[in-house]
């Protein structure tokens, strides 16, 4: 892959990530103090948090990179990621859902990132280009 697909990709799991994150902590509110689901969503969160702050210190990194290229005026948002990409993505996650204990944090993560990656391959499906005609 290239820096700049690289860089898209790595902004795609950052929203990703944020939306799971928000999602997961709207729901910790809700709960008792006393719910034992509170420690586990806590600790979904802390994992994702994590990765949140991987991707942000390589975004940067990869932001230098792309910095020091002669401008063209493709922002982040013009980078396609390739259908195939997205769909391994998409199917990895699957995976993991079904394997994910049916109403704990890990699988509210996981229905939050394949909603996502389902949108975003439509998009991308949507955009691609014509195949050429016999």
């Amino acid at each position: 892959m290239s820096v700049p697909d690289d860089l898209r990709a790595t902004s795609d799991g950052l929203l990703r990530d944020l939306e799971a994150l928000s999602v997961l902590e709207e729901e910790k509110r809700t709960l008792p103090l006393d719910d034992p689901r509170l420690v586990e969503i806590a600790e979904q969160v802390e994992a994702i948090a994590g990765r949140v702050l991987v991707r942000t210190e390589q975004q940067t990194i990869l932001s230098r990179a792309v910095a020091e290229r002669p401008a063209d005026g493709t922002s982040i948002a013009d980078v396609r990621r390739p259908l195939a990409t997205i769909l391994a993505e998409w199917r990895e996650v699957e995976r993991r859902a079904a394997d994910a204990p049916e109403g704990s944090a890990e699988a509210a993560e996981i229905e939050v990132l394949a909603l996502r990656l389902r949108q975003e391959y439509r998009e991308a499906y949507r955009l691609r280009a014509p195949e050429p005609r016999p």
